[in-house]
């Protein structure tokens, strides 16, 4: 169950951190990491973390959070056992009132017809997916905060992300 473990402290953080930047309440947290720190785990993995001050915006903090788990869970599953780098970015355009959150990883990639149906439900390249996560993920992101999912570049071999 160590890996289980170090799932539930990783995400629970990283929807900690995400969900405090998106309300620009950023402070450090006793025994925390200061921004842009990278925090080491298990497997030689490296998540690398970049946020932009975000003004106050409406956000169903839950629904998002369960959107962070779910990608920095592809990203570790694209990893698939060996070490690597998770980024995961903030950006805010006040031209546009738009926050962009990036996630990327050097996991093993996915071909160009992976990438154009990997938000179909049911599609998934994991053995033992449901095809649901990235589905559930859109919907949340587009449907309920009309914002926007996708997969900016990927193809096997190379890191995925912008």
């Amino acid at each position: 169950h160590r890996q289980v473990e170090q799932f539930d402290r990783l995400s629970q953080r990283v929807g900690d951190r995400l969900y405090v930047t998106l309300h620009v309440r950023i402070e450090q947290r006793p025994g925390g990491d200061a921004q842009g720190e990278p925090l080491h785990l298990a497997g030689d993995i490296e998540l690398r973390e970049s946020y932009d001050p975000v003004p106050p915006i409406a956000i169903n903090g839950e629904l998002l959070e369960w959107v962070v788990e779910n990608l920095v869970k592809n990203s570790l599953d694209a990893l698939e056992g060996r070490g690597g780098v998770i980024e995961i970015a903030t950006r805010y355009d006040p031209d546009s009132h738009r926050v962009r959150v990036t996630f990327s990883d050097d996991g093993r990639g996915m071909t160009p017809a992976e990438a154009r149906r990997a938000f179909l439900p049911g599609f998934s390249t994991k053995r033992r997916g449901w095809g649901l996560g990235l589905a559930l993920a859109k919907r949340i992101v587009e449907e309920y905060h009309d914002g926007k999912l996708s997969i900016v570049r990927s193809s096997p071999g190379s890191r995925s992300g912008p």
